[in-house]
């Protein structure tokens, strides 16, 4: 099983909000499932971002991309590569969230954000 999908869209919260989900079920308890998700941001104002990627509610991988450069517009990639073994023949939902998140304090602007993901069974 396997599949890709493209996102975009822009933030202005400290929460994180959902970029995108997808669904992917093993055919053996014993598969991992192989994720790459590599995206860009675009940041306004300072205001830094950072990324997760959550197996139904269970945050897999974390990690926050600073530019604090003083200047608009920044171009910043965000990638994550996972290789997780959720142990399941049931559905798993799988999605991609992103954040302000600025050591600082929450930025001035928005972050915008577009990206792909390619996901796929391996066997066990």
């Amino acid at each position: 099983s396997s599949g890709t999908t493209t996102y975009s869209g822009s933030c202005n919260s400290s929460s994180y909000i959902d970029a995108s989900t997808f669904t992917i079920t093993p055919s053996s308890a014993s598969s991992k499932i192989f994720i790459v998700a590599n995206s860009l941001g675009v940041q306004e104002a300072n205001t830094n971002f950072g990324g997760q990627v959550l197996r139904d509610s269970t945050q897999i991988a974390e990690h926050s991309t600073f530019c604090n450069t003083g200047a608009s517009r920044n171009i910043v990639p965000w990638t994550a590569m996972i290789l997780d073994s959720p142990n399941t023949t049931s559905e798993i939902t799988y999605k991609i969230q992103f954040r302000k998140n600025n050591s600082g304090g929450v930025g001035t602007g928005l972050f915008g954000y577009n990206g792909k993901c390619v996901y796929f069974e391996v066997a066990g």
